[in-house]
């Protein structure tokens, strides 16, 4: 109770630079609001007194016994004093208690101590200053807020990256204080340049020198969006496009977060998914091209890729080094037309022949009447063409006469 104003008489041997004398107790080494504080005095003669720095008296004993002045500090008050040791606790100490002195005196010495009330942060938050989604590459900055404490407490930062490790980035910060009667609130403002191996931002609020107080403090899941880490890849199943042939096209755009939204569309044909997508068509002469949109917070990209369309011949003609006359050479030139590549694979039957050209080195009278066909394919038929040739082998008629009959050849004059 803090009207009493009994004071202590003055005494001779009060030396205020004697305070190893007076300390807080082990168990309660310091003034925390609303907890219990002791504080402990050696003394070393009969006479003992407690008194506040203003000379209010707190306490007074002779010897051990206490001589019963009104309780300074009411039901909160606890004294007692042994032979050497005299003690006084304050069971819920406040900040009322905060910056005042206390004096203990016996006769040999006077000490006294000076009491902060620490009142711990009532609250540590961090928060995004914005409400943008955090990308990588991206400036942002965050708050952490230290809520009512005295004195102001200190605050460092950290980051705890994917793999576990920590780096202190306190360096990057700018502070601010606020006061509310005896209270203070901390603001810290954390700026950084975002990378996609931070995992967890923490504020941690301190007091210096005060390593028994546990540290207070407060995560924030970054959760950062970063495109994905390969190139975007588009393909086509197999290496060649044919016309009116089923073909699977596949476009996949991987490790980002979150995963990319990856588009594929040919003529009519469109699929959306994430990462990775397909989609079968029926390829056309008239759509050379495949593209592939890859949607991302932190970037967009696209690619393109032109088609070789190829496709098979639609006509096949067979040309012949006519007149064929027996004994001579003759040649079957077999050709197809308008398909894509121009390189085709060529087969005869009956010769069983694979030359474009089918050639007899020395024609005779079997060949005659005889049909050859040429079928023709390139990569992209479902069907060989061919097209068929009869051949006319010409020779001369042979001429026979009776014994008894005499052939005469006749020379034409020149």
């Amino acid at each position: 109770m803090k009207s009493i104003n009994q004071k202590c008489p003055p005494t001779e041997s009060r030396t205020d630079d004697d305070n190893g004398n007076l300390y807080p107790s082990f168990e309660t080494p310091n003034a925390i609001k609303d907890k219990k504080f002791t504080l402990k005095c050696n003394v070393g003669s009969s006479s003992r007194f407690w008194f506040t720095g203003n000379g209010t008296i707190i306490a007074k004993y002779y010897g051990i016994n206490n001589e019963n002045y009104p309780k300074y500090f009411g039901s909160r008050q606890e004294t007692s004093c042994q032979e050497k040791i005299c003690t006084l606790s304050i069971t819920s100490i406040s900040l009322d208690e905060d910056n005042m002195s206390i004096i203990c005196s016996t006769g040999l010495h006077t000490s006294m101590f000076n009491i902060t009330v620490f009142v711990l942060p009532k609250s540590v938050t961090i928060k995004s200053i914005s409400n943008t989604v955090p990308v990588e590459n991206q400036n942002k900055s965050y708050e952490c807020l230290i809520k009512d404490t005295n004195p102001e407490f200190s605050v460092f930062w950290l980051i705890t990256k994917n793999d576990g490790t920590q780096k202190n980035v306190t360096k990057y910060i700018s502070n601010k204080s606020s006061k509310s009667g005896k209270l203070s609130t901390l603001s810290s403002e954390l700026t950084l340049t975002l990378n996609k191996y931070f995992k967890e931002l923490q504020c941690v609020a301190y007091f210096p020198g005060k390593s028994e107080f546990d540290n207070h403090s407060k995560e924030l899941d970054l959760d950062i969006k970063y495109s994905p880490e390969d190139s975007m890849i588009l393909d086509v199943s197999g290496g060649k496009v044919c016309v009116d042939t089923p073909t699977k096209f596949h476009c996949s755009w991987k490790g980002g977060n979150p995963p990319a939204s990856v588009t594929l569309k040919y003529e009519k044909y469109s699929n959306t998914s994430k990462e990775e997508v397909e989609i079968n068509v029926i390829p056309s002469k008239s759509h050379q091209t495949v593209k592939c949109l890859g949607i991302h917070i932190a970037a967009n990209v696209s690619r393109e890729k032109n088609l070789t369309i190829h496709y098979p011949p639609d006509m096949v003609e067979i040309k012949a080094d006519e007149p064929f006359l027996e004994g001579d050479k003759g040649i079957l030139h077999c050709k197809a037309r308008n398909g894509y590549p121009e390189k085709y694979s060529y087969r005869w039957d009956p010769s069983k022949k694979t030359s474009q050209n089918l050639t007899f080195p020395q024609l005779n009278r079997t060949h005659n009447n005889e049909d050859y066909t040429c079928y023709v394919s390139n990569k992209c038929s479902k069907r060989e063409l061919h097209k068929t040739h009869w051949i006319n082998v010409e020779y001369p008629p042979d001429i026979t006469a009776p014994d008894n009959v005499t052939l005469l050849r006749i020379k034409h004059p020149l």
